[in-house]
């Protein structure tokens, strides 16, 4: 699940803190999001693509003002989701949504394994497992998405108390790691994560944008070859969807049956 996303546009007249006719106007699905957001906290719109800085916040509604959108004009669909790296958005909202409450008797019965997005603390795994065991469900592996400085800040946590559970992975999820870390913070933060889980013995897949061009349009680009190299300590990369998804799968199992040669040639020279 996303922590929140946009919404259909509503009434001008409920938006008159917003001035800008030039401006778009907006509602989100969890109004209790933008409880603790403050004037200067970035707000990145569409994965990331457009970077804005919120001005004013108001009682009904926050002003912010687009400072980077890549120079390109860009459409703002229905759903799409909104990050506040900056905002303590986990003090008000939860990993598990209403929406997210209502489907658990159905993951339990039909799902091999579910996925908790926005993970913040060991507490998030330990309701979500209480909630399956109370559907008799309390075998199905559990994959904690790693996408916020909390989860960060808590890794340590979260992988012991992953560690209780019958069937235990870790996901990083790097579009949305990386709104929260800072770009130029994530290779660092991934190799962090993948140590400590190889430590664990904790499996660890690897997502998000791998080979998403060449899935997409048939030809990759140098920089996410070079990319693959880093996925190759997880146990599962993940690709998107794409018109060349089966170009992709081939290239990538290329490349990951590289690693044993690669690990050897290492070993041999320490």
């Amino acid at each position: 699940m996303k922590a929140f996303k946009t919404a259909p546009l509503i009434d001008d007249a409920q938006f008159a803190a917003a001035k800008d006719e030039r401006g778009v106007k907006m509602t989100t699905t969890l109004a209790k999001a933008w409880r603790n957001v403050r004037a200067g906290d970035r707000l990145y719109l569409n994965d990331g693509q457009i970077l804005a800085r919120v001005v004013k916040v108001h009682g009904q509604c926050v002003e912010a003002k687009v400072i980077a959108d890549g120079g390109k004009q860009k459409t703002i669909k229905q759903g799409t989701g909104i990050h506040l790296p900056d905002s303590f958005v986990h003090l008000t909202v939860p990993p598990l949504t209403d929406r997210d409450l209502e489907l658990i008797p159905f993951i339990a019965e039909h799902a091999d394994m579910v996925g908790l997005s926005f993970v913040h603390t060991p507490y998030d795994l330990r309701k979500l497992y209480r909630l399956l065991s109370e559907q008799g469900a309390s075998s199905l592996s559990v994959i904690a998405k790693i996408e916020t400085r909390e989860a960060l800040h808590n890794l340590a946590r979260i992988v012991l108390e992953g560690l209780k559970l019958p069937a235990f992975g870790v996901m990083i999820a790097r579009g949305d790691l990386a709104l929260e870390v800072g770009f130029e913070h994530m290779a660092a933060t991934q190799r962090e994560i993948l140590t400590l889980c190889r430590a664990a013995h904790i499996p660890v897949i690897w997502a998000t944008q791998v080979l998403e061009q060449l899935a997409k349009k048939g030809l990759p680009s140098r920089a996410e070859i070079s990319d693959v190299s880093l996925g190759k300590q997880a146990q599962c990369v993940m690709l998107n969807k794409g018109a060349h998804i089966a170009e992709a799968v081939r290239v990538l199992a290329s490349l990951l049956e590289e690693a044993p040669h690669l690990f050897a040639l290492l070993d041999e020279e320490e």
